[in-house]
């Protein structure tokens, strides 16, 4: 029999769980969210296998700093970034790390450098961009390098 103490113990943990697993934006929760158009892939057959990222995983996060970029896993569940000059959308630079993410950087001589974090809210410097909680787009980008 469960007394009044073990009862609001109880329902101390559960509501410590709940806060807990809601209260951050993380990288499943972008991911888990339903797929709408803009979300698809362009075409990629530049790079040599057609892109790691499962088409059906592909989430679009923003265009910044002349760049536009995806996020999605691949075919073993890592997780990826990928970045497509607009003016060069033939040079996409892709990363991929396994599980959330945190962390993972790109960075190319036609795309700016960015990092993601994996459980949002990231601070960038002035003239950085956040696309989505996620990724920081770093400024100013000019043309030739990444900073």
């Amino acid at each position: 029999m469960m007394t009044k103490k073990s009862a609001a113990a109880l329902g101390a943990l559960a509501c410590t769980l709940v806060l807990t697993s809601c209260a951050t934006s993380s990288t499943q929760a972008l991911l888990d969210e339903p797929q709408v158009t803009e979300d698809a892939l362009p075409d990629l057959s530049s790079l040599e296998d057609g892109g790691p990222i499962e088409p059906s995983t592909s989430r679009l996060l923003g265009e910044a700093e002349g760049a536009r970029f995806w996020a999605g896993r691949d075919e073993v569940g890592d997780f990826c970034i990928l970045s497509i000059p607009l003016d060069a959308p033939d040079e996409p630079v892709i990363g991929c790390t396994g599980g959330d993410g945190d962390g993972l950087g790109l960075s190319g001589e036609s795309v700016p450098t960015v990092s993601w974090h994996a459980d949002g809210a990231p601070e960038g410097s002035d003239g950085d961009t956040v696309l989505r909680d996620h990724l920081v787009v770093r400024a100013p980008y000019a043309s030739g390098g990444s900073r």
